[in-house]
């Protein structure tokens, strides 16, 4: 059940943020889609790869911000590179595209947002204070064995977060990470909790 305080950030706060997210969702697939078409079959070799590396750049800053791409070492870069084909991801961008204004998307969209800002205490999220045995159990519960590996990868990042903060991963509902400055920026625009522990603001 929803407290009042959640139901007012859902419908301000994650609905603005919402609508902006999947704008910028929507015109980086179509630069993205530009671009490869526009260059990938007419450039040399060296070029390709410098294209590839700014598609690869984008995404990942899209996804865990502009510093995320600066984290990641050579290493990564490279093996990220040596198994990327942009002619395949330009089929999946288009069929991005074709499907990113649709109710089963945009509700994707809305209950990731309302999960990491209109989410008091964190639940269901990897910050939730809980025994670990419950949140082993839940998780579990909730995982194919498909995915059990990645249940496994959770649940060992969940008790080193937890390990290195002391067992408190929140702040008055926002993650301990959180610089002053990015927390006031959240309330500021109607934001009450930010249950994640990357991608920051």
């Amino acid at each position: 059940m929803k407290s009042k305080e959640e139901k007012t950030c859902i419908n301000t706060f994650c609905k603005k943020r919402t609508e902006k997210e999947l704008k910028q969702e929507d015109e980086f697939t179509e630069k993205t889609i530009k671009k490869i078409k526009k260059n990938y079959e007419t450039i040399s070799k060296k070029g390709k790869e410098k294209v590839d590396e700014y598609i690869l750049k984008k995404a990942v800053e899209y996804v865990g911000g502009k510093e995320r791409w600066k984290e990641l070492s050579s290493e990564d870069k490279k093996r990220t590179m040596n198994n990327f084909d942009p002619l395949i991801l330009l089929k999946n961008l288009e069929e991005i595209k074709k499907n990113n204004k649709t109710k089963k998307n945009r509700k994707r969209a809305e209950d990731a947002c309302n999960s990491i800002y209109c989410n008091i205490g964190c639940k269901g999220t990897i910050l939730q204070k809980e025994p670990a045995i419950e949140f082993k159990k839940k998780l579990r519960k909730s995982s194919s064995k498909l995915f059990q590996k990645l249940t496994d990868n959770i649940l060992k990042k969940r008790e080193k977060l937890f390990q290195e903060n002391n067992d408190n991963v929140l702040n008055d509902n926002f993650f301990v990470k959180l610089t002053p400055k990015q927390t006031k920026k959240i309330k500021k625009k109607g934001g009450i909790s930010f249950c994640s522990e990357y991608a920051f603001p």
